[in-house]
């Protein structure tokens, strides 16, 4: 399968408590691993066919991993488009007041701003940019697509090494007979060598995913 066949792949749309992504996610919170619970949440906000309630409670939780990692503008933003999503959004767990005031400052500041009214003829032209849209959930879905195969590459790099030490292991036991140590020498080269492609690469995605977002800064 290809790269752009990867990134053009999403999962189909189960019940959001019962969601892998979206589970592990709120593990990875409590845990006060934040930036790992980020991907977890972007994927479950992702999913193809995602009901708009419970992709609001996707990003809600998506904005609160966001502002534990100290990524506010990143965290309104994911807080914004959870209240366009649902206006009746809350906090789903206990948090700290600052998180809590930039919630309520999201809230009240979408609470006041005038209903937005396309200029004469745009209406025929203008792409859709509804909350749930394809058009303004575009950067949302490539930037889950490339992070969930940036995920991808660094489990395969971790695969990589575990082979690698059992193959050290091999070489360096003194009863292993020498062609048998040669070709874990040779097996253990390749997958070094694996893994620092899988896990560069990884990372490359991973920071690719962030930076789709970052431009993502448009209501």
């Amino acid at each position: 399968m290809t790269t752009l066949t990867l990134l053009l792949v999403l999962p189909l749309a189960m019940p959001l408590a019962d969601d892998p992504s979206f589970v592990e996610g709120q593990r990875l919170y409590q845990e006060s691993e934040y930036e790992q619970a980020v991907f977890r949440f972007q994927t479950a906000a992702l999913v193809a066919d995602r009901p708009a309630g419970e992709r609001a409670s996707a990003l809600m939780w998506l904005g609160l991993a966001y502002a534990g990692a100290g990524d506010s503008a990143s965290a309104r933003r994911a807080f914004e488009d959870a209240l366009r999503l649902s206006p009746a959004a809350t906090i789903p767990v206990e948090v700290s007041p600052k998180v809590e005031e930039e919630f309520l400052a999201v809230r009240a500041a979408l609470a006041e701003a005038p209903p937005r009214t396309p200029p004469p003829g745009a209406a025929s032209t203008a792409p859709d940019a509804r909350p749930d849209s394809p058009v303004r959930d575009a950067p949302w879905v490539l930037a889950g697509g490339i992070g969930a195969l940036g995920a991808l590459c660094v489990a395969a790099g971790a695969v990589a090494t575990g082979l690698a030490v059992v193959n050290k292991g091999i070489i360096d036991d003194t009863e292993t007979f020498q062609d048998d140590a040669a070709r874990a020498q040779v097996d253990r080269d390749v997958q070094v060598a694996a893994a620092a492609a899988l896990f560069g690469a990884g990372v490359l995605l991973l920071g690719g995913s962030g930076a789709v977002l970052a431009f993502d800064v448009g209501p």
